[in-house]
């Protein structure tokens, strides 16, 4: 049977299935729960049977399918206390019971109990009885309850259950809809830790849809949950906590005295408390590491909410005394409080104490930090201790200490991250459990005092004013603590107001800002119209508050920033990091001599990095120095530039002169230009480093979502610009144009990448027009996404106008300059293109020009080339190019160094000979017009001819470039070529060499049907990227000889082969007489082979290859990136028939192709694969793709035939597939080996040799013969047999991996080295008679060959010995059936005995037996009456002995007895009968039979 990665096996009956396959080529997601339903059901109907079965047949099955599954165990996966629970009737043990028909795994006893395994099929859930007092461990247990057995909880209380539950190792529980993974209710109490020895358990818990991780189901109250020790992740389903209540149930209590939570609620619930819109219940935390986040609505620690069902919930009460505790609220919720709302009030605060530990708390867009959600009321918030950094400054109410207010201090100078101690004063105040932030800061909340507080913190004296409820913040200007003012107010130019958090810089200055806040206590103004220098010297600033920005230029400001050390500023949502709004000016540079100062500004939601918040434009931003990172942290729909405008605005005017600048924009925004819906504004780069990032629907630089690029000057420094998804690298965002920009490109390096939906690398995003583009120097690398331009159109869209005058530009897309192409619309049209210099190489993809209109599209005004060199990848353009008063063609100019500048000193007047370079293969290409053009190029003489609008090729046949049979009108013997198709035909048996390079589809070889001929490539190479191209194609029932010298390569177009060689085709390939390196490199169009079929959708003759030999050379073959084989088929295709004797060969599939054989999924065209490899020497190397097999099918393809009789071959299989035998999914087919080296790897889960992986079951293993030769088989990872049947695959994520092999398959050995690694997994291996087991040859020298001396009974007579080689570990592997055997291999003697069991051979001595030796002691000769004993001391084990006698010396002798020994040592004669006339005796030691 034919095993499937997706379930059903291809041959099952539609009847019996019910259910009917369909298969995206490029997209395995087909698992449906329908599909899987239908798999489920026909899992009971099949057996491994043969194909196409009857119904009735199938159904007898059936029925003896089901009485099977009764009277045989089957196990589940899962042991309690060591015992494997199976499906076979139900058993118990003390304190448990388990019920095969419900499933239920009961725990209703006092005695510990320890589970472990795997179940993810809903076979195994686990109940704690009512009233049930039980300890239980999970010791690497993972349940998994899927979406078919219903509402089902993976470990469940019951009422007044109470579990302490130990964990060792690694466990897993998920529940399915609407039921908690770890149910504890009302009444229910649980308590967890690691066991002692672990102090590394942990458990994954995942709750079901509307259901909690830990705690309440549906509808349900959650009981009391107490986390002690362990490391416990738990995901809340839709609207429920990640630990406490569920969707509609109540939140219960929650107490964590130690070990690591991870808390996370789904939407709607608080990562610890309550579900939608629920109170958060009672949450104690006295030690551990927590970290709790809301999910959308929901706070972190406290009330659930929800968009706009309800208020949120109340916060419930927080207790918090020791510990670090991390809480972050989701949308309008509260980090520790209420939860959110949109459309209504946000949950009140609750009542939270901290009097120890470390809290962090973030609230969102408007909900507390700690306190009420958004709008919500207050409940009371107690602090007596602890550090407690709030993000945004947002508490409310206000806190106290139980008798009077309490106030931040900010107290810095620790080791980031370190433990804090405090040893002295501070009296009454929590200390414990605390720790430095990032920062090195800690949050002290103390009463006002007329005296500073003073205390020993780490053993340094640290002093603390709170006054006039202010605390220290933590920043300094000019080295004195902002809260406290300026000692000189009057002259400072700085003043601090503490209810605001403002810090006004006034004056002049100038000023050093230094230190850290991060919880919006400092936010600073440059104030209206100054104009003055601040330095930043490692500061920090950051806020969360909604509308607050940590530094900010009021109107008219004009503001020099320098850099010292590292230096940070965030803001909070709709305010950008820096910001720089219109009319006013910001300057950065570093300060001297600190090359390394670096700056990171991050806007809200909404805002840019640096630049203008929301609906605010940016203003003038210069960058000379430092290392700028802008960004903006937008979580909204609409984000802020990283330099630039704020959502909806322009991007002001950016100059970068010097430093770097990383700048990333927020969603539909661009990283230097616009915010989300905001036009480009202008950069201009003449020196330093730009990285420009857009997300969503914006340009990386240039506009925003719908708006245009802006202008952008580049003469010097590096761009690299990259588009969101729907943006262009440069120019317009989604729908936006650059036509109101100007791209002018200087100098400098810039590349342009536009994003993967649809923007040009310059120019348009989707649906956008290309603008102007003008390029005079520097270096270009321009990449459009999906169907855009390189340069010019978006997606759909027209070109624009492009003006190259020199440089070095690179244009590759949808057209590589042109218009944007489309996947069902129209493309757009080509635009305006200009080249006079430089050197310009463009590719266009998907039925797009390299020049010109996309598919369909229609052609721009003009093309004109007066100059350059112009490379056309695929040749095509359009309309034909002209120099404005005549046609002009291509001439491809050869013989330059490969990359090196051309300089062209004489000749060719008129023509822009700037900026030329050679391509990779020594070419330039030059477009004139008819006539003969004489000139000097790096020193040589040069003279082309144009005539008739066709230049020269730069390839020969027989000597004569190609182009000439056109140019001169001559008939050639042989051949003749079609200038405006490309097509060099090679038309009769005359010999034939072609010689040359041309990369631009200016030659594609035909030989037309029904033709033989022999063909020389020497050193010949044909490219071409053009759609539907083949550089090399073989017409119907043609013979080819093809004999390579020199270095060669071949590569088409997409959908066509690179040597196409299809059905009914036959191709031979070989070396030159006397050229041994001779070697042909040969790459197929995506969805074609190498050497073979094509995709079989273009107009190539078929995907099914024909017949190749290969004898000589060295040859790579390389398949097309989807569905295509290295050697063998197309997309769909089978493999043909391939028989290599000699050369060396390398075939990589490319995804879901073999690396020989299949092009993948040919099985449901033909329905078997009828390829056929044959190999005799040589060596060869095949990969498969991803899930391709190394030799035999691709994807969901069986493996054909294989046949080795010599060489080297190493076959790789792709993921899930065989090294030798089937794609991913599929049957192993016949290999046999009788020579050579073999060695076979599989993919992930997949047999060395056999079945590929399978969804439901692996494929069936292969009918292996092995008579010779060595073999080493080596299974997957995962579990995949060396031989044998294919393992189970897993789904998507990979769960479910190695857990079934597929026994299958027939070994057949008779010979060879075989050695198995991966284990083996088809029917018992034989020699055709008997059984087999393996016999390991050890003390070998690694790696070298063996000989065995095989005497007439050692070994089998027809055990073939032939090409045999120890491996790494010098061993052989002999697989015998029971008996004793003697062999010699490589002059050292072996013997083995096989007793039903894999054994290993012994060895002795080197070179043979020694030479017996008669006992010297009186024992040589014993006579006792008629009985005389012969003694010899020296016997070998596995050697045979004979004794000879003669009656007088020189007389015949007899032999008398032979005796084979089993031990080193002494061995006696006895003869019995000792009356005859015997005088004389000698001993022969031999390994033979006497």
């Amino acid at each position: 049977m034919r095993a499937t990665h997706f379930g059903v096996a291809r041959d099952i009956p539609l009847a019996t299935a019910r259910a009917t396959l369909w298969h995206t080529r490029k997209d395995k997601r087909h698992e449906t729960r329908d599909l899987f339903l239908a798999s489920r059901l026909a899992s009971l109907v099949l057996n491994r049977k043969e194909h196409f079965m009857n119904t009735k047949t199938i159904l007898a099955l059936a029925f003896a399918g089901l009485f099977a599954a009764i009277s045989s165990a089957d196990p589940l996966g899962v042991t309690v206390n060591n015992i494997m629970l199976d499906d076979n009737g139900p058993f118990s043990g003390t304190g448990w019971a388990y019920d095969p028909d419900t499933c239920i795994l009961t725990l209703d006893g006092a005695d510990p109990v320890t589970l472990s395994g795997k179940d993810t099929e809903g076979r195994v859930r686990i109940v704690v009885a009512t009233n049930v007092t039980a300890e239980v461990t999970l010791s690497n247990l993972t349940i998994n309850m899927p979406w078919w057995v219903g509402s089902a909880s993976a470990f469940a209380l019951e009422t007044n259950a109470c579990v302490s539950l130990v964990l060792a190792g690694e466990n897993v529980l998920q529940s399915s809809d609407n039921r908690a993974a770890l149910e504890v209710p009302a009444g229910a109490s649980l308590s967890m830790t690691n066991a002692p020895d672990d102090t590394a358990g942990a458990l994954f818990v995942y709750g079901g849809y509307q259901a909690a991780a830990i705690g309440g189901s549906y509808g349900g109250v959650c009981g009391a949950v107490i986390l002690n020790g362990g490391t416990v992740t738990a995901e809340g389903g839709y609207k429920s906590a990640g630990i406490g209540g569920a969707y509609n149930g109540s939140a219960g209590t929650v107490t964590i005295n130690g070990g690591e939570v991870i808390a996370t609620g789904g939407s709607g619930g608080a990562g610890i408390g309550g579900g939608e819109n629920r109170d958060g219940g009672t949450v104690t935390i006295s030690g551990g590491t927590v970290f709790a986040q809301g999910g959308d609505y929901g706070a972190g620690i406290g009330g659930g909410g929800s968009y706009n069902t309800w208020n949120g919930g109340n916060g419930g009460t927080v207790t918090i005394s020791g510990g670090q505790v991390t809480a972050y609220g989701g949308t309008y919720a509260a980090g520790i409080g209420g939860g959110g709302s949109y459309s209504y009030t946000g949950g009140a605060g609750g009542t939270v104490t901290i009097s120890g530990g470390t809290v962090f708390a973030e609230g969102a867009f408007g909900g507390a930090d700690i306190g009420p959600g958004r709008s919500g009321a207050d409940g009371s918030n107690r602090f007596t201790g602890g550090s407690i950094c709030l993000a945004g400054a947002a508490v409310s109410p206000a806190p106290e200490n139980n008798t009077e207010p309490v106030f931040c201090a900010v107290v810095t100078g620790f080791e980031p991250y370190a433990p804090v101690e405090i040893t002295t004063g501070l009296t009454g105040y929590g200390v414990n459990d605390l720790f430095a932030d990032a920062n090195g800061c800690i949050y002290l909340w103390l009463p006002n005092n007329a005296a500073d507080y003073t205390f020993t913190a780490n053993e340094r004296l640290c002093t603390v004013r709170v006054k006039n409820g202010v605390g220290p913040t933590g920043v300094t200007v000019n080295g004195e603590e902002v809260a406290f003012g300026p000692a000189e107010p009057a002259t400072a130019g700085w003043a601090f107001d503490a209810a605001t958090h403002a810090l006004a810089l006034t004056g002049a200055g100038p000023f050093t800002l230094a230190g850290a806040n991060v919880v919006g206590g400092v936010c600073v103004t440059v104030s209206d119209s100054v104009v003055n220098t601040i330095t930043l010297s490692n500061l920090t600033l950051r806020t969360t508050g909604s509308s607050q920005c940590a530094f900010a230029l009021e109107a008219g400001a004009d503001l020099a920033l320098i850099l010292m050390g590292t230096n940070a500023l965030a803001s909070g949502s709709d305010r950008a990091g820096i910001e720089v709004a219109a009319g006013q000016t910001l300057t950065i540079t570093n300060a001297p001599g600190d090359d390394a100062a670096a700056l990171t500004a991050t806007g809200g939601n909404c805002g840019a990095g640096i630049g203008g918040g929301k609906n605010s434009a940016g203003g003038t931003i210069a960058i000379a120095g430092g290392a700028i990172t802008a960004r903006s942290n937008t979580t909204g729909e609409f984000g802020g530039a990283g330099v630039g405008g704020g959502a909806y605005s322009t991007g002001g005017d950016v100059t970068i002169t010097g430093g770097s600048l990383t700048a990333t924009g927020g969603n539909n925004a661009t990283g230097v230009g616009g915010g989300a819906k905001g036009a480009g504004g202008s950069l201009t780069v003449s020196g330093g480093s730009v990285v420009a990032t857009g997300e969503g629907y914006g340009a990386g630089v240039g506009g925003g979502e719908n708006q245009t690029g802006g202008d952008v000057t580049v003469s010097g420094g590096t761009l690299r610009a990259m588009g969101g998804d729907n943006g262009a690298g440069i120019g317009g965002g989604y729908y936006g144009a650059a036509t109101n920009g100007v791209v002018v490109i200087s100098g400098g390096i810039v590349i342009a990448t536009g994003g993967s939906s649809g923007g040009a690398g310059i120019g348009g995003g989707y649906g956008g027009g290309g603008g102007t583009v003008r390029i005079v120097d520097g270096e270009v690398t321009a990449t459009g996404g999906s169907y855009a331009s390189g340069i010019g159109g978006g997606d759909i869209a027209a070109g624009g106008v492009v003006e190259i005058e020199g440089g070095r530009v690179v244009a590759i897309g949808g057209t590589g300059i042109g218009g944007g192409g489309s996947w069902g619309d129209d493309g757009g049209g080509g635009g305006t293109m200009t080249i006079s210099g430089g050197t310009v190489f463009a590719q266009g993809f998907h039925g797009g020009m390299d020049i010109g209109p996309a598919q369909n599209g229609t052609g721009g005004p003009a093309n004109t080339f007066t100059g350059g060199s112009i490379l056309l990848a695929g040749s095509s353009i359009a309309p034909a190019p002209s120099n404005n008063t005549a046609a002009v063609a291509c001439a491809v100019v050869t013989g330059f160094e490969p990359h090196a500048p051309v300089t062209i000193t004489a000749g060719l007047m008129g023509y822009g000979k700037n900026d030329l370079f050679a391509d990779a293969d020594g070419c330039i290409y030059l477009w004139l017009p008819d006539g003969e053009h004489t000139f000097t190029a790096n020193g040589s003489d040069y003279t082309v001819t144009i005539q008739n609008n066709v230049g020269p090729t730069g390839v020969t046949v027989n000597g004569v470039d190609v182009a000439t049979g056109v140019t001169n009108n001559i008939q050639h013997a042989g051949w003749s070529f079609d200038g405006p198709t490309h097509t060099l035909t090679l038309s009769d048996k005359s010999p034939l060499t072609l010689s040359g390079v041309n990369v631009i589809g200016g030659v594609c070889v035909v030989i037309p049907e029904g033709v033989t001929n022999a063909v020389t490539l020497s050193n010949l190479t044909l490219q071409t990227k053009g759609d539907d191209q083949c550089v090399f194609a073989l017409g119907i029932d043609a013979n080819v000889s093809l004999f390579l010298a020199g270095a060669n390569a071949l590569a088409s177009g997409a959908e066509r082969a690179g040597l196409e060689v299809a059905e009914g085709q036959t191709l031979s390939i070989t070396n030159a007489p006397g050229d041994a390196t001779a070697s042909l490199t040969v790459t197929g169009g995506d969805s074609a082979a190498g050497i073979g079929g094509c995709s079989g959708f273009g107009s190539g003759v078929g995907s099914d290859a024909g017949t190749v030999t290969i004898s000589g050379g060295i040859i790579t073959a390389i398949g097309g990136e989807y569905f295509a084989a290295g050697i063998g088929g197309g997309n769909g295709g089978i493999g043909g028939t391939l028989t290599i004797s000699g050369g060396s060969v390398v075939a990589q599939g490319g995804d879901f192709g073999a690396g020989i054989g299949t092009g993948g999924y040919s099985i449901w065209a033909s329905d078997k694969n009828t390829s056929v490899v044959t190999i005799s020497g040589g060596a060869v190397t095949a990969i498969g793709g991803e899930m391709g097999a190394g030799i035999g099918g691709g994807d969901s393809d069986p493996g054909g035939t294989v046949m080795i009789s010599g060489g080297t071959v190493t076959a790789m299989g792709g993921e899930k597939a065989a090294g030798i035998g089937g794609g991913a999914g599929d049957e192993g087919g016949t290999v046999t080996i009788s020579g050579g080296r073999v060695a076979a790897t599989g993919g992930d889960y997949a047999a060395g040799i056999g079945g590929g992986a399978g969804w439901d079951l692996g494929g069936d293993g292969s009918t292996l013969t092995v008579s010779g030769g060595t073999v080493f088989a080596t299974g997957g990872a995962g579990g995949g047999p060396g031989i044998g049947g294919g393992n189970i695959g897993g789904d998507e994520m990979g769960e479910g991996g190695g857990t079934k092999p597929n026994v299958s398959g027939t070994s057949l050995f008779t010979g060879g080295s075989i050695r198995i690694d991966g284990g083996y997994s088809a029917a018992e291996p034989s020699n055709g008679m008997e059984r087999v087991w393996c016999v390991t040859v050890p003390g070998l020298t690694p790696g070298a060959a063996v000989e065995i001396a095989l005497p007439a009974e050692a070994l089998p007579a027809t055990f073939g010995v032939n090409d045999l080689f120890a491996d790494d570990g010098g061993k052989l592997y002999f697989w015998l059936p029971d008996g004793s055997y003697a062999f010699t291999a490589n002059s050292t003697n072996y013997t083995a005995t096989v007793d039903g069991a894999d054994t290993t051979a012994t060895s002795g001595s080197s070179g043979g037996p020694a030479r017996p030796v008669f006992a010297t002691d009186g024992t040589a000769l014993v006579f006792s009456g008629t009985t005389l004993a012969i003694k010899i001391v020296n016997a070998q084990s596995g050697f045979r002995y004979t004794l000879y006698a003669a009656e007088t010396l020189g007389g015949d002798w007899t032999l008398e007895q032979s005796v084979l020994a089993a031990e080193d040592g002494d061995l006696t004669f006895t003869i019995s009968d000792a009356t005859a006339l015997r005088r004389f005796f000698k001993v022969a030691a031999s390994v033979d039979e006497p």
